[in-house]
């Protein structure tokens, strides 16, 4: 649960200085991770950026 934690705290303080999305990529076969970010309430997104893993999840977060 502390991954939780440290990840709400980025967040909180994300939204304070004024930003309205937050973005993130991952490895597909993290699960640990991927359930952290979607009980966070991150939801896929479109590729924002080129990157050559072939594995890779974009997730995005508005605030």
């Amino acid at each position: 649960m502390s991954d939780i934690l440290i990840i709400k705290a980025k967040y909180l303080e994300s939204k304070k200085l004024g930003y309205l999305e937050m973005f993130l990529d991952t490895d597909k076969t993290l699960n640990h991770a991927n359930v952290i970010y979607e009980i966070l309430g991150f939801e896929g997104t479109k590729r924002y950026y080129e990157n050559p893993m072939q594995e890779t999840r974009y997730m995005t977060l508005v605030f």
